[in-house]
């Protein structure tokens, strides 16, 4: 069994006062390996609007690994191919990895890439040595394509 590159994964959703708490997490849930706690907090939008923010984090190597080969089995190979050519532009300083799936096609149980700001954002902790951004981009180019198992 290979070591996967990550150290963990952080997942999170808003849920906008047009929006059911309830199919956020449910939506959210589509990435979560079942009974994992999600944390809520009530935020405060810029018109006084209550936002809820729900947050989730997976740590276990076999969680990590069932994630990634959910994500990479649910998007076709053009979807995949144009992930990895947006590694880079998704890659940041501090060794993170961000991917976007859109929330309402999530809440049907599907699988979408996104870039709008309404999404489950899930955020990879490239586990790189060194810590350096060209080494988590290289490694985040072969995540979705080795077989982590």
């Amino acid at each position: 069994m290979s070591e996967i590159p990550v150290h963990y994964v952080m997942l999170r959703a808003f849920s906008y006062t047009t929006e059911s708490d309830e199919k956020v997490k449910k939506a959210l849930n589509l990435f979560l390996p079942p009974e994992t706690d999600i944390e809520s907090q009530e935020l405060e939008g810029n018109f006084g609007n209550k936002i809820n923010l729900f947050r989730s984090k997976i740590e276990k190597s076999r969680e990590i690994r069932d994630l990634i080969h959910q994500i990479k089995t649910s998007l076709t190979e053009a979807q995949i191919k144009e992930l990895e050519k947006q590694i880079e532009r998704r890659t940041d300083e501090d060794c993170n990895l961000y991917l976007r799936f859109n929330k309402q096609d999530a809440y049907k149980e599907k699988f979408s890439l996104t870039n709008t700001g309404n999404s489950i954002n899930i955020r990879f902790k490239i586990a790189a040595y060194p810590a350096k951004k060209q080494k988590a981009i290289d490694i985040g180019k072969t995540l979705f394509q080795e077989d982590w198992s």
